[in-house]
This record gives C-alpha cells, sequence and structure tokens, in this order.
C-alpha cells in the first residue's frame, strides 16, 4: 500500500475533496475529481467518518484499484468544518481501494485509530513525519504493538 501527504489550505469539505481528487487523477488513481469526489460523497451519505477528535477517514472505493492507497491530507486552512464531535477536521485520511480486495493494512489503521490517544498522535504530527508515524501504527496493529 502506498501512503501519500497531500498538504491543503483549501477550506470545505467538498471544494477539499475536489482538490484531492484532481491531484489523484493526475496520479491515474481517480479517473477525474467529480468521480472522486462522488464516490466519496455517496459513502458519506450512509454514514460520516469522522471518527473525533479532528480525524476523518473517508473512503474511495473503485473496482480493479491497485495498489491500495493511504491519502493523509492535513487541513491548514483558517477555518474547517465541524466533525460528528463539533470538532474541526484537521487530518483526512482517505483510504483509496478495489471493495472486493481484502484491505489489512486499512484494518489495523482503523483498529490503531480506535486508541484516542494514536488519533491524537497524528492530528498533531507535523507534515514530514505523518505517512511514516501512519505506517508505523498500521505496523504496531499488526503486530500487536510489540514493535
Amino acid at each position: 500500500m502506498k501512503i501519500d501527504v497531500y498538504p491543503t489550505t483549501t477550506i470545505g469539505f467538498r471544494p477539499t475533496l475536489t482538490a484531492v481528487g484532481t491531484w489523484l487523477a493526475k496520479q491515474k488513481v481517480a479517473p477525474n475529481s467529480q468521480q472522486f469526489m462522488e464516490t466519496v460523497l455517496t459513502r458519506e451519505q450512509a454514514g460520516s467518518t469522522s471518527i473525533g477528535g479532528g480525524l476523518m477517514v473517508p473512503h474511495y472505493m473503485q473496482p480493479g484499484l491497485s495498489p491500495a492507497r493511504l491519502v493523509a491530507v492535513p487541513i491548514h486552512a483558517a477555518e474547517s468544518w465541524p466533525g460528528l464531535d463539533g470538532q474541526p477536521i484537521r487530518l483526512l485520511l482517505i483510504t483509496c481501494f478495489d471493495p472486493d480486495q481484502p484491505q489489512p493494512a486499512f484494518q489495523a489503521l482503523l483498529r490503531g485509530l480506535a486508541s484516542p490517544t494514536a488519533a491524537a498522535k497524528l492530528v498533531r504530527q507535523p507534515d514530514a513525519g505523518l505517512a511514516q508515524a501512519l505506517a508505523n501504527l498500521m505496523t504496531m496493529e499488526e503486530n500487536n504493538g510489540t514493535n
């Protein structure tokens, strides 16, 4: 799985998704920003992926997408939209994957994020260390935190 970091100062969920979608289309991960945004928003309508503490984990599911990708989007805008707990969203962790394939790394990520301490550390993590911090979180979870 590939981990990317795409910092943004864009304000608002939809404009942020458009910016990330445009970037992912250039990377050949999504056909275009509109399809990316519509796919993510359709999933959000089924239930918010806001998990509290300024963190949100939206999903972009596309059959045949390989390798799976995690796009960390630190929000550096003066304002942000509120999560389910009312706190402003400061970090999106957008999971991009083929829904027909098993995703053990993403499952490990979600288990790791169940710890409020781990989630809070990620939200405060400087951009330069974010990809490594995410990789470490998934590796530690896969090894039950023993490494």
